[in-house]
């Protein structure tokens, strides 16, 4: 896959475009940037859409709309994705951008992911194209993998951005964290329910011996007075 370098605003990206089946039958295009200098990255509007498996008008109307910011905004657990880090934050049409001008528009990772994430799994009309495309960049993340296809060096740029590597780490270990607790918690939900249920059946035990004990009638003499010996003792003679 070629790679180019490309200059909006003073700010020099790499970009590639790869060809990308948008439904059976018919081929289109995404573009992926990296902005050189930090590595920030993101895809084109249209090249989102076709990710999706939308239309470009459609994805743009759901950029436009306020709906975009509550999913963002609202709290919900997304398990093992790179945006749980950012689901407190509030995202305004600014952030949405990491380039817009009149011939372009790229569109910030971390909103891609979300936005991909929205049309695989949350959406009234979910898309088969966003799920494959987002089971294809969860386990590394959205930046790496765009980072991986525009050929971005790290090592290179002056001003990396390591606080998304960083902040996901940490909620990483934060998850890890409370995945234990719950499991210490069910254990122990377990173990007090394990002892209620021996202690009922102790007491289910203890009634039949009861039970038994008073609905015992004796038909002979010398029995009954081993029954009642055995239950008030003294002498039988």
């Amino acid at each position: 896959m070629d790679t180019k370098e490309i200059t909006y605003n003073g700010i020099r990206f790499l970009y590639c475009e790869e060809a990308y089946e948008i439904r059976k039958n018919q081929m289109g295009t995404i573009r992926y940037y990296t902005r050189m200098d930090t590595g920030e990255s993101g895809m084109s509007l249209r090249g989102l859409a076709n990710g999706c498996g939308v239309g470009p008008s459609a994805l743009l109307k759901f950029l436009n709309s306020t709906f975009l910011v509550e999913v963002f905004t609202k709290s919900q657990e997304i398990n093992n994705n790179i945006l749980n880090i950012m689901k407190n934050e509030v995202f305004t049409k600014p952030d949405i951008y990491l380039v817009q001008s009149d011939d372009l528009h790229v569109i910030r990772d971390v909103v891609c992911e979300r936005i991909i994430y929205y049309y695989a799994f949350e959406s009234k009309y979910k898309k088969t194209k966003a799920r494959e495309l987002y089971q294809s960049l969860a386990q590394h993340g959205l930046r790496t993998f765009i980072q991986n296809k525009t050929g971005y060096q790290p090592e290179q740029a002056p001003q990396h951005d390591n606080s998304l590597v960083v902040s996901v780490e940490e909620h990483l270990k934060q998850e890890i964290e409370e995945l234990r607790l719950q499991l210490v918690t069910q254990q122990q939900q377990i173990t007090t329910q394990q002892e209620q249920l021996a202690a009922k059946d102790e007491q289910i035990a203890e009634q039949d011996q009861t039970i038994k004990i008073l609905s015992f009638r004796p038909t002979k003499e010398k029995t009954y007075q081993a029954y009642v010996h055995g239950m008030l003792g003294g002498n039988t003679r």
